[in-house]
């Protein structure tokens, strides 16, 4: 499934020219992200899903769009909300059997993890020390689909901040559109709860209000002259 990036460097289906720093997106409009200047990208063979192989040198990152068809009907504001909640510890080592191409092969240890919520779409992060080699990983949500991403170098240094701004700009190509509708979903939520917040006040007042009119009815009863 996974082949190294060096074959790119030979010539094989490169999709971007080595001057572009704009987003890339995959022929299948399944993903994009931001290809910085002088990295080559090449998809990859899979079974249900969309792979994207892309690098220079010593650097390479694995992009990878699946379905995730028990939240398609799901609002795109819930999944915005779910994508704030940080991954468990024990789900993110999980993750390292699920695609043991890309750790290769070794007992990855999970270093860090947090969510970066500075763009609408939250983005769970973390690191991972595979034998002494920093492994960079991204998941994000959109409502039937899931967005993982993994950066490494191959030898020599880290370049933490490369990956980061990589891995932050995976998405969608309809995102804007996905980002509209969730803004609406929200707003429509937040009316419906503001109306039923009113209507259980209201509810509340006339409650009170009936029992002081029938405080104030036994009263005068009480005080009528026998």
């Amino acid at each position: 499934m996974r082949k190294l990036i060096s074959a790119l460097a030979l010539g094989a289906c490169v999709y971007a020219s080595a001057a572009s720093a704009d987003p890339w997106t995959s022929p299948d409009a399944k993903i994009t992200f931001d290809k910085p200047a002088g990295w080559l990208v090449q998809p990859q063979p899979a079974d249900g899903f969309t792979y994207i192989l892309t690098g220079a040198g010593n650097a390479q990152c694995d992009l990878m769009s699946s379905p995730r068809p028990a939240t398609t009907d799901t609002g795109a504001d819930l999944i915005r909300e779910a994508g704030k909640v940080a991954i468990a510890p024990e789900a993110w080592s999980s993750i390292v059997g699920v695609v043991p191409d890309i750790f290769g092969g070794a007992q990855a240890t999970l270093v860090s993890h947090s969510v970066n919520t500075d763009a609408f779409w939250p983005v769970n992060l973390a690191d991972f020390n595979a034998n002494g080699r920093v492994i960079h990983a991204a998941i994000q949500f959109r409502p039937g689909v899931e967005l993982w991403a993994f950066c490494q170098s191959n030898s020599g240094a880290d370049d933490a901040a490369t990956y980061s701004a990589l891995l932050r700009s995976v998405g969608l190509p309809n995102d804007a559109e996905l980002q509209a509708t969730a803004v609406q979903l929200a707003q429509q939520r937040e009316t419906q709860r503001n109306m039923a917040q009113n209507q259980r006040n209201q509810a509340a007042r006339q409650s009170v209000g009936q029992s002081l009119d029938d405080m104030n009815t036994r009263s005068a009863i009480e005080n009528l002259p026998h």
